[in-house]
């Protein structure tokens, strides 16, 4: 599937389940929605906020506890990867134990394409309690060490 359908059609999903979701962003909220460059309303700071931090330069597609996440920029437009040297926000439904996995994907000649072998994937777990770091809120750093030891 082409990136540009691909965008439209995570959009259309969105936009549908919009219409039927009050938004709780303090905890409770859709923790498969993250925000490129700032964090959502209301969970800014605090232990339901989790920044994906890019370090890489391949674009990285990402899932929490078992659910694809999508990356939503300020237009609104959905994005199946996070690009790279970006932050994206989301804001955790509970606090406790959940599992980030990711993949590597390099653009090659306008293409998203896999990439292979070592530096290709990782997984992360995490108990994402009451504590966070000096920034307010959890942080998973994605580099190349991340991603060549898993």
């Amino acid at each position: 599937m082409n990136k540009a359908l691909a965008a439209s059609l995570s959009m259309l999903l969105i936009l549908v389940a919009a219409c039927d979701v009050e938004w709780d962003l303090t905890g409770g909220g859709s923790q498969n929605e993250a925000w490129l460059h700032v964090p959502p309303d209301g969970c800014e700071t605090g232990p339901f906020s989790l920044a994906l931090i890019n370090k890489t330069d391949l674009y990285i597609s990402m899932t929490i506890d078992g659910a694809d996440i999508v990356f939503l920029d300020e237009g609104g437009y959905a994005y199946g990867e996070l690009p790279p040297e970006m932050t994206a926000y989301l804001c955790l439904e509970e606090t406790g134990t959940h599992s980030i996995t990711g993949s590597a994907w390099a653009l090659r000649y306008d293409e998203l394409v896999p990439v292979e072998g070592d530096g290709g994937s990782f997984v992360w777990n995490a108990d994402l309690g009451d504590s966070s770091l000096a920034s307010g809120r959890h942080e998973l750093a994605i580099d190349r060490a991340l991603l060549i030891l898993q």
